[in-house]
């Protein structure tokens, strides 16, 4: 086929998603079409069973983490759609954006940025995420990204954020937030950002970090007017649990494995936040999980506040055995003087010689607040 190089086709940048065991390549167009991703001599389509699929503007394509992180480049292509015809299909010129890639396969001196709670705001969150410039070697959402899933547009907030940050070249990591789960388009919520076999909470390495990301769904109980029915999260938590257990039987290929130096997990709500029955229930079996699996830091955020919580915390699930960030807040502040303050403030992670240091910054890259977290302590 002809290949084009036109960047109009595309709405943002494409975005590499971890997920367990590789990458997911996202990038979104304005018209419905045909897409595909070459990695190497390798072509993988946005296919359903042999079908490529042709009636999407945002496209997702699994490819292989090592054959990635060896290419250090992919290839984006696009083919609008004409008319799927039964016989004699129409698709139209085919265009093309390559996009080096930066592989996250350090041990030490890794550098992560974490926004949360941006709420479909755009420029700030963006502009914030630039803290480490060139240094950032992977980018954290955790959760409340769109302020709700009732259209496309707020769902795009998402590919805006990657696309001014890591311009397709750092890979992205996604955890859920309850605002997510709100809208009709919740329903295919996970078409739209990593998955393992379509489940929105999963395991990842990158580097020396072995990372587990869970889904609190909501932060009421199912029955609140609020979802009008539509809510079984009680059961979708239950399902974590069980895969937290599972992840444990199965360490030596996960957390255990030798290579393994700094172990996260993300979630988008704090477990301890809630006192119900209702969620301590569940939350009692993942703190256990976790800590036996001995997670250095847990990312939070939904607070909309930042905040650190050291180890060893006492609450009503029992013993916190990992420490605690909660990510940051939008700042919106009328000046005397009549000019405005509206910025976005995140968290800066930098993971060397066994410790984690995090920052809490502002859109001005001003250092807000540190803490350093000793690993073998």
């Amino acid at each position: 086929m002809g290949l084009i190089k036109v960047e109009g086709e595309l709405i943002h940048d494409a975005a590499v998603f971890v997920a367990h065991g590789g990458y997911q390549i996202i990038f979104n167009t304005r018209d419905k079409g045909l897409a595909w991703v070459q990695v190497g001599d390798n072509i993988y389509s946005d296919d359903d069973n042999g079908n490529i699929n042709s009636e999407k503007t945002v496209h997702k394509i699994f490819v292989e983490k090592d054959e990635l992180d060896s290419a250090k480049e992919y290839t984006i292509r696009f083919a609008r759609c004409i008319d799927r015809k039964p016989y004699f299909a129409e698709s139209g010129e085919t265009f093309e954006k390559t996009y080096s890639f930066k592989p996250m396969n350090k041990e030490d001196n890794i550098n992560i940025y974490m926004i949360c709670d941006s709420h479909s705001r755009t420029v700030e969150p963006a502009e914030s995420g630039k803290y480490f410039g060139d240094d950032l070697d992977a980018l954290i959402l955790n959760g409340d990204i769109p302020n709700h899933s009732g259209s496309i547009e707020h769902l795009l907030s998402i590919y805006y954020i990657t696309s001014k940050i890591t311009e397709g070249r750092v890979p992205v990591i996604y955890a859920r937030g309850n605002h997510d789960t709100r809208g009709r388009m919740a329903i295919g919520f996970a078409d739209y950002v990593a998955t393992d076999n379509g489940n929105l909470f999963y395991t990842f390495r990158i580097g020396s970090i072995w990372g587990v990301v869970l889904d609190c769904g909501e932060d009421k109980n199912d029955d609140h007017p609020e979802y009008g029915g539509m809510a079984n999260f009680d059961t979708y938590r239950a399902a974590q649990t069980r895969f937290l257990k599972n992840i444990i039987k199965n360490k030596e290929n996960e957390y255990a494995a030798s290579d393994v130096k700094y172990k996260i997990a993300i979630c988008h709500v704090r477990m301890d936040l809630y006192k119900d029955e209702y969620f301590t229930r569940h939350y009692k079996e993942w703190l256990k999980a976790l800590n036996e699996i001995g997670i250095n830091v847990m990312l939070n955020g939904h607070e909309h506040r930042r905040n650190y919580l050291p180890a060893g915390r006492d609450t009503e699930i029992g013993k916190i055995g990992y420490h605690t960030v909660l990510g940051g807040s939008f700042e919106r502040r009328d000046l005397p003087d009549g000019n405005k303050i509206r910025n976005m403030h995140g968290t800066a992670l930098t993971f060397n010689n066994n410790k984690i240091d995090v920052v809490f910054t502002d859109g001005t890259y001003q250092k807000l607040e540190e803490h350093i977290i000793d690993i073998d302590k």
